[in-house]
Order: C-alpha cells, then structure tokens, then sequence
C-alpha cells in the first residue's frame, strides 16, 4: 500500500473517530442538525415568533384553497415530531405550522411559572400564531392534543381538530409522571417503552442526553400549572369536526381511556391504529398520514 494511500486511511479513521465520539457527546445535537439537513431539503423554513419557533412548509404555492394547519407536540416532546409530515409530498394546498411549546428548543422561557397555564399558552397562540390564517384545523398529540381541543373550543377560526391519544381526562398520571418531575435514565426508558408499540434498543448515553434535555424543559412547569377546569369534566359540542386517533398500544395515554375521551365530545369520530403506540405520527406514520388526509379532505390530492 503507498504511502499516499496509508495517509488517507489515517485520516479517514480520525474523522471517524472524532465523529463517533461528538455523537456519543452530543447525540441529541447530532440529531437536531440531521434532521435539519432533510427539512431544508423538503423546503421546509425555520422562522420564529416573539415567543414561539416553529417550522412551516408552505405546500401552497398558487393556490386558493389553501388550508392552515397547526402542528402540536406533546410534553417531553418537540417539533421533530412532525418531521415526516413536514416531508410528506402527498398533503397538497396546506400549509403546515410545527410549533415549539415554550421552553423547547429555542422558544421563550416564559417569566412566571403561572403563563405555563393552558388558557394562557392558547392566549399566546392565538396571537402570535392564528392570526397567520383566516382559518385553520389542529392536530395535536398527547398534551398538545388537549392544548388543540382547548383551542378549538375557544376560537372560531379553528374549524376542525385531530386529536393523537390526547391527555385531558380527570385521571390518574403516576404511571408517567415521575419521568417529568424526576427524570432519569430509568424513568425515561421506561417511558419510552410505554410509547411506542415496537420500541428499538437505545443505548443509555441517548437516555442520558434525553434526561438532561428534559430537566432543561418547562413540562414540569406546565404540569404544575394545570388547573381543575381544564380536564374534560361534562361533554362538550364544539360543533366543528373532531377525530381522536389512538395507537392500540399506547401506554402512555392508555387506549382503554378512548372511548371515554370520545364521550367528552359530541359527534368525536374515533379511530384506534393497529400495532401502533402512543406516536402515530412517528411510529406508525403511513396509517397517520391516510387519516390526516382524510381528515383534511385531501384524498383527491393523493396519487
């Protein structure tokens, strides 16, 4: 083997090494910039608000029938959730908006601990966000789906919700919530075996990058300023459409809590996903994606 040849080998395992050693570091960066490359890729733009960051791919270019759509993750969650929606090339004539709740990523830390109210992030929502669109349909998971229902009963420029394995009823949460309140690598792979149906093997150093990213969150904030009126108490007729999607595995939400939830409200369709967990929109996304294009009337738009 030349010498030339020897080099570049030489070279190429350092950069490999040094690679592999800024993931181990650094894996959740690793993956935020990886996923930024095939976003930009699918023409999808990063832009910010006073509070909130979000990302928007405008699938609207020349065309009237546009429909605004709100994307809403969960606590413990980000706009990455969102991803292959974002990249999905079957959802014409719409114009997504992926949100980052407060104190994720790079969204406000809010002043006082009680504007992590729901009533008060809606407040914010509606305007620096809704009033983008003169009309608008929500699709929100977990906490982000109560958030979404909130506001789809308080404001009429919302005409439509998708709700994935929503949080909201008057139930019990210890299953989940010392992973919140007190986060650690245990805690945190036992909450990702609740998710999903078919969870993969992760390392501890991942676990542990998503401890530390969790105890730099507001979901603790957001949990502790939740207050009794804003649980679905008696039933609710929005008169707008509503679809619940439920994983049939979902442990976080339980699937068993579904029914009841479509009970809240009046004329819910309800829709539980086969070998699915608590993130149709990641784990089991073809099925997400032919029921949002339902739910959004876009099934003339699919090849």
């Amino acid at each position: 083997m030349s010498k030339k040849a020897v080099c570049f080998f030489k070279i190429l395992a350092s950069t490999i090494f040094i690679l592999g050693c800024f993931f181990y570091q650094n894996p959740l960066f690793f993956f935020q910039q990886t996923e930024n490359l095939f976003l930009k890729a699918h023409q999808v733009e990063f832009k910010k608000t006073p509070h909130f960051n979000y990302f928007e791919k405008n699938n609207c270019v020349g065309s009237r029938d546009c429909q605004c759509v709100l994307l809403v993750h969960g606590l413990g969650d980000f706009a990455y959730t969102w991803s292959q929606t974002l990249e999905s090339s079957r959802f014409q004539n719409t114009r997504f908006f992926a949100i980052n709740l407060f104190g994720v990523m790079e969204s406000s830390v809010l002043e006082s601990k009680k504007y992590y109210a729901i009533s008060h992030q809606i407040e914010l929502i509606q305007l620096e966000l809704l009033s983008m669109c003169p009309s608008w349909s929500v699709v929100g998971n977990s906490y982000g789906g109560w958030l979404s229902l909130r506001l789809a009963q308080k404001d009429p420029r919302v005409q439509r919700a998708m709700l994935l394995a929503p949080a909201g009823l008057p139930k019990d949460y210890t299953h989940i919530a010392s992973y919140f309140m007190n986060p650690t690598i245990e805690s945190a792979r036992h909450f990702y075996h609740l998710a999903y149906f078919a969870p993969k093997r992760v390392p501890d150093f991942i676990f542990s990058a998503i401890v530390d990213r969790a105890k730099q969150g507001a979901a603790v904030e957001m949990i502790k300023a939740v207050l009794p009126e804003d649980y679905l108490q008696t039933p609710m007729d929005l008169k707008k459409k509503v679809t619940l999607i439920w994983g049939d595995s979902d442990g976080i939400i339980p699937t068993q809590w579904a029914q009841e939830y479509q009970a809240h409200i009046v004329g819910a369709n309800l829709k539980v996903l086969n070998n699915c967990g608590h993130l149709p929109q990641k784990e089991c996304f073809s099925d997400f994606e032919r029921e949002l294009t339902d739910f959004l009337n876009l099934k003339k738009a699919m090849p």
